[in-house]
Formats: structure tokens, sequence, C-alpha cells
């Protein structure tokens, strides 16, 4: 599945409301903000690339990158719960990893929740596929839960 052809698009101010929305149900401990959301768009495309992913009944995902090569970071990725396990994830992540390299990010950061085992198998499977020369698999797991995929 590729978001490019199947309904992504840039993120726009408009899609903020949604988007919180999505946050609070999926991410119901520590959900973004409106402001933080838009104070990312407040930076693209200088540093930032967000896009959302609508189906039929609105944005069903979302991922946003800040990238100061040659180093990049995944902020966020989200996919609601009526699309979980279509591989919407994985485009998203494959279309961002994309635009990495197209800024030219030689190093990516992505930090995934302890709890998140479905993230964390599609990472570590990836990285042994052949995305490891954005993301490698060097994990560290710290107090809030999370898990980074880095390179150095």
């Amino acid at each position: 599945m590729s978001t490019r052809d199947s309904g992504s698009r840039p993120m726009r101010w408009w899609d903020i409301d949604q988007v919180v929305a999505m946050e609070r149900e999926l991410f119901p401990d520590d959900p973004w903000s409106s402001e933080q959301f838009w104070g990312e768009l407040a930076h693209v495309p200088e540093t930032r690339w967000y896009v959302v992913h609508e189906d039929d009944i609105g944005i069903d995902g979302y991922v946003g990158l800040f990238a100061v090569p040659p180093e990049g970071d995944v902020q966020t990725i989200a996919v609601a719960t009526r699309a979980q396990g279509s591989g919407l994830g994985r485009a998203l992540l494959g279309d961002l990893v994309d635009e990495a390299r197209r800024r030219g990010c030689t190093q990516l950061l992505l930090e995934v929740r302890e709890d998140n085992s479905s993230a964390l198998g599609y990472c570590f499977l990836n990285c042994a596929r052949g995305i490891r020369s954005v993301i490698n698999a060097r994990i560290a797991s710290d107090p809030s839960g999370s898990v980074e995929f880095g390179s150095k």
C-alpha cells in the first residue's frame, strides 16, 4: 500500500481538530494538543513534513517528520482503530522514510512505546530488511515506557 495513491495529502490547519480527537482516543495518557500541532505545522516545509490519510469516514492516519539533515525524527505516527492492521501504518512510515531520504537524512529516530507490540515488531523486522540504512536497531528503554530506534 502506498499512501500517495490512496488518500494521503499534506496535513493542513483544518485537520487539527480531527487529528487531536484521534490523539485523545489513541494516546489518552499523553495526547498532543492543538497548540502542539499548530506549532509543528508552522515549520512546514522548512524542517517539518506532515501527512494525513483519509478514508470514506475521515482522517484515519497521520505521520510527521522533523528533518535537519543528517538527522530526522519521526515526530508522530498514528492510525485510527478502524484502520489498524490494514498496512496503513507501514505505508505512512514508508512514505516518511522516503521523505527523510529526499531531504538528505541518513539517521532517523523513531520512539515506540514498549506496550505497542505491533509497532515494535514492524521496526525490528524492517531494520533487518534494509530500512536499516535510515533506521538502525539501537534500542534503549526509558522510564516513560518508550523504546528508541536510531542510528549513530
